[in-house]
């Protein structure tokens, strides 16, 4: 079971917003879903699809640095995610 730290993690991550009151309590709700499955389940929704369209892997690494971190992703970082895709 995910905790809602988590949770808000994982929206911020995704799509670069905090999660919506009904977003949220759904998956708290939720106790057999592993914090993995939120996370694939986020990863297939229409949200994530439209802001990844188009781009590539290390453009949609540093969407998440961005969401998370509020920068763009070192060059050795990029290169470890990329290279673990």
């Amino acid at each position: 079971m995910a905790t809602a730290n988590e949770t808000q993690t994982l929206y911020i991550t995704y799509f670069g917003r905090p999660a919506d009151p009904e977003g949220l309590q759904f998956w708290l709700q939720d106790t057999s879903t592993p914090l993995a499955g939120i996370a694939d389940g986020f990863a297939t929704t229409p949200e994530y699809a439209a802001t990844t369209a188009g781009k590539t892997v290390s453009q949609i690494i540093n969407i998440i640095y961005q969401n998370l971190f509020c920068r763009k992703a070192y060059a050795s970082g990029l290169s470890f995610w990329t290279g673990n895709v």
